[in-house]
């Protein structure tokens, strides 16, 4: 794929956003690790939760992003695919998620009814719900979000490059 500059600082962009939606849900996520571990009578914990991006490659298609902040934040799996489409594949993979992150990829409603009762969060890298099962998943009282500014700036500098070439 060619991509210019500004499609670079968007996809950064989108990373700080995904940063930032995590730490302000890991709160909740440790409050809630914090009470299932008092009521666990096993010695195992985790500090972090686990998340998995689903379609990694979508956002990050060069491999040059620097998702050293999210792996500070969260146990990070980036799966190296631009779509899944399997229902198995996607079973397999968010198995004992907390963070179910994917990029313009669709998430039905069918899977999302056999995910595992560990995932506390689906979260779009972009803007937009319709990729994910919005209604299923408030039944689960599981939130879903996007980053809805994330492209303002390069939408502002597209326009105002497109008026300026007219």
């Amino acid at each position: 794929s060619t991509c210019f500059a500004p499609c670079r600082s968007q996809h950064s962009l989108i990373v700080e956003s995904i940063i930032m939606t995590t730490l302000n849900l890991t709160w909740q996520f440790q409050c809630l690790f914090s009470a299932a571990c008092r009521s666990m009578s096993t010695t195992t914990t985790t500090s972090k939760p686990k998340a998995v991006f689903l379609n990694a490659s979508r956002l990050d298609y060069d491999g040059k992003l620097d998702w050293s902040r999210m792996h500070d934040i969260c146990d990070l799996h980036l799966h190296p695919a631009d779509y899944v489409r399997d229902k198995d594949d996607m079973l397999s993979l968010v198995q004992d998620a907390d963070i179910v992150i994917t990029k313009e990829m669709q998430v039905p409603a069918d899977y999302f009814a056999d995910f595992p009762a560990s995932v506390k969060l689906l979260c779009e890298a972009g803007t937009g719900f319709n990729n994910l099962p919005v209604q299923q998943a408030r039944a689960r009282s599981v939130p879903v979000c996007n980053i809805p500014t994330y492209s303002t700036e390069a939408v502002a500098h597209m326009a105002i490059t497109y008026s300026t070439e007219a």
